[in-house]
Order: structure tokens, then sequence, then C-alpha cells
């Protein structure tokens, strides 16, 4: 069946799941709820969604490969929502609206009212609803960090019975350009978790972020582990001069390209360690200390011993290191941590900002999902792999392919 316009990709749980209740209302055999979920499942089915831009319409799998599920244009109008700045008074119905998404969950904080109307009350976090008739369907959010110029769009969601009518895409680009017009804004950073929502972030006309790396599983939605992309882009409307690194990796000086980063030599940052974006703990997991300034690399290493002795519970700590910091990172390898994201021009000191590595030590026995972008995560994996260490892997290539990111090994 040619349908014009469609890009047919593998599906995941997160992406199927406006397909399963897009089938329910069509009552089409494999595509209701219970059948998709079972050809999901299903050991040796391989079910495709089809997709028109960020929006995923349809899909098939191999005993009904002519069968796609679409839903008419009217449900699909994203007019009939209006998106506004949210509310103090609009805690309780956001933080039911994050249940209902992660409704297994218990570490989401904004699952809890107070935790939401403390963050809208704070100058540095804005987030957008989307709200028919007092009724709050969507939102996003976008958070000033601890780390100086980045700021991160984070907590886009929309309920489901209010997807594929383009409402995260509208969510999130009113976000994207109220933060792009601040004037502190030199970074923009998310952490898709999907597929779907790594295209939607990719292909934005105001600022495509591409990715560089992921966080080694330090969210745990719905009660399990999961890997999220780490994907950035500079603001485009303003310089940013970027510290030359020692050690350029081809890859991520590709991404750089056309950019407004100008590249300069700069002593190297006086930090060990930069704060995390967030500031606190994520979830179940926890950032290392971070050390003062004038700490010997000796007294900083013990800091770290001493700090995983008294959780020695914790699987999961994180931290981000400048890469200039060489002995550091080669000790925190030896003490179990592994580079799992590159960040360059991350951490400003004075007027020019330094690349900086995610390092990510995991203990844990349950293997975090991914959610559709195992081969793009693995690829970052096989080229930061020596990074922390000193060694330099053959360079990985990313390539797209029919609207998703591939990681293809130039050396392969």
């Amino acid at each position: 069946m040619s349908i014009p316009e469609l890009d047919v990709v593998a599906a995941d749980f997160l992406s199927a799941t406006p397909l399963m209740e897009a089938g329910a209302r069509a009552s089409i055999g494999n595509f209701t709820k219970a059948g998709l979920e079972h050809e999901l499942r299903h050991p040796k089915a391989s079910p495709r969604i089809a997709v028109r831009g960020t929006d995923v319409i349809g899909a098939c799998t191999p005993d009904a490969h002519r069968s796609v599920v679409e839903q008419p244009d009217e449900l699909r109008d994203p007019g009939r929502w209006r998106l506004r700045s949210a509310r103090v008074e609009d805690a309780p119905a956001i933080a039911a609206l994050f249940q209902a998404v992660y409704r297994e969950s218990s570490q989401h904080p904004c699952s809890r009212p107070d935790h939401v109307s403390s963050l809208i009350a704070d100058g540095r976090y804005q987030m957008v609803v989307a709200a028919r008739s007092g009724d709050i369907v969507g939102c996003c959010a976008a958070d000033q960090t601890a780390v100086p110029g980045v700021f991160e769009i984070c907590s886009l969601v929309v309920r489901p019975g209010a997807r594929l009518r383009g409402l995260a895409r509208r969510l999130y680009r009113t976000v994207l350009a109220r933060i792009l017009a601040t004037p502190d804004c030199e970074w923009v950073v998310g952490m898709p978790r999907s597929a779907t929502t790594y295209r939607l972030t990719k292909i934005e006309p105001l600022l495509g972020m591409l990715s560089y790396g992921h966080d080694g599983g330090m969210h745990v939605p719905n009660g399990a582990r999961e890997c999220h992309l780490v994907a950035c882009a500079p603001n485009p409307g303003v310089r940013i001069r970027r510290a030359r690194p020692a050690r350029a990796i081809a890859a991520v000086e590709r991404r750089l390209t056309d950019t407004a980063i100008v590249t300069v030599s700069a002593p190297s940052p006086r930090a060990w360690c930069v704060p995390p974006p967030s500031g606190v703990s994520v979830g179940a997991s926890r950032c290392l200390p971070v050390p003062a300034r004038r700490s010997t690399l000796a007294r900083v290493l013990a800091g770290v011993d001493a700090a995983i002795a008294e959780r020695n519970a914790q699987d999961h700590w994180f931290a981000y290191v400048p890469m200039a910091r060489i002995g550091f990172l080669h000790g925190l390898a030896e003490r179990g941590f592994r580079a799992t994201a590159y960040l360059p021009a991350w951490h400003r000191e004075g007027n020019v900002r330094h690349d900086c590595l995610l390092m990510v030590r995991y203990t844990g026995t349950d293997r975090p999902h991914t959610n559709g972008l195992a081969r793009c995560m693995s690829a970052w994996d096989r080229l930061l792999a020596g990074v922390a260490r000193g060694r330099m892997l053959p360079s990985v290539r990313m390539v797209g392919e029919g609207g998703l990111t591939r990681c293809v090994d130039e050396t392969a």
C-alpha cells in the first residue's frame, strides 16, 4: 500500500500507545489496544508505525500489512486547545496529568501538586499548558538550569486521549521560542525518551537539536529505569566562545559546523565537576558532590570514594566533568564510571565555555530500557568508551535515514 508523505519505522511501546487508542475506536482487529499490545510483545512479529512529520498516524503488522489507522482530520485539529502560561491554581490539574501519563511511577516529582506549584512560582521555570474548557490535556516546560546559560526543555506530556493532534509540537515550539528570546540563553538541552520525541526535537525549524550521547539511565518513569538521549544545540542568535578541546572528536565537531560557536584558546577550567542541569538528584540517581576548586586530585578522588561508601546501596551515580580534567576522568573510569554523553561548550567560566563529559556509574542488575533508541545510544557508547581513559576510538558518523537518526561506524 503506497501512502504519500509517510515514513514507516519500527514501533515501540511509547509510540504505539496512541495507535492502540485509535485502533480501539476504529475497531480494526490487530490495532485494538489488546491486539497491538500482543503484536508488540510477540517475539516473531515486527509491527511498524506510519509517521507523517512528527505525528504517528498509523500502524501495520505482518499479518495485516495493508491496514492503517488514521484519525479524522477534525480530531487532529490542534487549534481546539488554547496554549497559555501555567498558573499556580493549575497545579492540581497538572499533577493529575502527570499521574495519568506516569501512572505506575512514584518517581516523577510533577505528580505532586505542591511541587508543581513551587515550580510555577519560581521565575526560572517556564511552563505552558494546553487547555480546553478548563481541562488541561498537555504541558511543556523550560528550566533555567544551574549551569549558566543552559536551558532545559522538559516535562513535555500530553494526555493519551489527546495525542496525534499536533499538541506536543505546538507546546514544544511555544516553549522553545520563549527561551530562545531570553537574553541569557546560550544552550538548549533536552532528554528525549523515545524516537518519536527525538524526531520532534531534531526537525524543529526554530532549533534542531542533535544527540550527543545519553544519560546512562538516570530516569525511572513508570517504575522501570530508562536511558534518555542527551540532545542539545546552541542558540543561533548568540555568539558562543568555546575553549579549544585538547582532543577533538570528529562526530562532535561535525555537529557544530554552521553554528555561531567560535573556538578559541583558553586556560583549563578551574572546576573539577559541574552541577547537574536540574541542580538536584534525579529520581533514583545521585550526583557526585562538587569538590572545591582548590582541592587536589587525590582529595577529590578520596571524596568520591567516601560518597560512594556512605551510600553503598546507591546503584546509579553521575557527574558532569570538564574534558580538560583528564586525571579526574581517568580516576572515575577506574572506579566504574563511563562516559555516556559529550557536552560541547557546556561549562562557562568567564566568557568562555568548556566541553564536558557526562560520567555515569551504574551497578544495577536491570538493563535500562532504550525505547527504540538503542542503535544511536550504542554508537555513542562505542565512540566515548576510551575518551575518559585517554584513548580515542574510531570516529562514528551520524547519518539521517527515514526520519530517524542512525549511527554507522565509519570503519565498518
